[in-house]
């Protein structure tokens, strides 16, 4: 694992029967791990679900790569799409927090695998929930699940990463200023370094670029994209709705 902790994880640590033959995965209808992140990285095979509830932007990393996200808040350390029991209050939940608490490694020399539970989060016990291994050490059907889960998010992590430098290849990214404002409350929120793929731009891409997007299955994570940004209107509207019931609680 890196060095620098993953969003969400608090303390992974490699997961093996000898050390976690007692452990237990608890229940996964409290998502309070996820409270206080307004962005959630995703994988482009969920672009077209993810469209239908959140805008979906490009963050740009220190290092120049950029990372498809959901935006889930209009402020830091804010998700809106959390209810007061720490209920995900959306259709579609992105991979990257279903996942949690596990995560798996880069491959290692021979091309193997690492998985990771995060033994700093609240859904990881010893007395409640499905165990993860049974007595014999042997591994349960719910640690298969889940490591075929992980290893399919890390091969469709690695066709986005391809999708982005493809995108930033083709200088298709640019950076997005969008400023809002809550009617009631007076209140206006500014985004900024956040990019955007440039839908001018992409009209212009020679006829042979475009079929290359299309001939590997991008085409419609590009579109899913664009419409998802129609979300900016709903994430206001959801925040305004939020707050408004908060005030109507502490007046009552």
């Amino acid at each position: 694992m890196s060095t620098k902790l993953p969003l969400l994880y608090k303390d992974p640590v490699a997961l093996n029967s000898k050390t976690h033959l007692d452990l237990k995965l608890g229940a996964f209808k409290d998502y309070g791990f996820s409270a206080k992140t307004n962005s959630i990285q995703l994988v482009g095979i969920e672009f077209i679900e993810a469209s239908k509830e959140y805008p979906i932007v490009f963050i740009k990393l220190a290092n120049g790569s950029f990372v498809p996200s959901t935006l889930n808040g209009l402020k830091d350390e804010q998700n809106l799409y959390l209810n007061s029991d720490n209920e995900w209050n959306a259709q579609y939940i992105p991979s990257y927090v279903r996942r949690y608490p596990f995560i798996i490694s880069e491959p290692l020399a021979k091309g193997e695998q690492v998985v990771f539970i995060d033994q700093g989060s609240d859904r990881v016990q010893k007395k409640l929930g499905d165990a993860l291994f049974n007595k014999d050490g042997t591994e349960t059907a719910i640690l298969d699940s889940v490591k075929s889960f992980l290893l399919q998010h890390y091969a469709h992590s690695r066709l986005t990463d391809e999708f982005c430098q493809w995108l930033a290849k083709e200088d298709l990214f640019t950076e997005m200023t969008a400023k809002f404002e809550i009617e009631k409350s007076g209140e206006t929120f500014l985004f900024n370094h956040l990019f955007i793929i440039n839908e001018a731009k992409l009209i212009e891409l020679p006829a042979e670029k475009v079929m290359e997007l299309f001939n590997k299955g991008w085409l419609s994570w590009v579109y899913a994209h664009l419409i998802s940004l129609t979300n900016f209107s709903r994430l206001v509207d959801r925040y305004s709705k939020i707050a408004q019931a908060k005030k109507e609680v502490i007046s009552v």
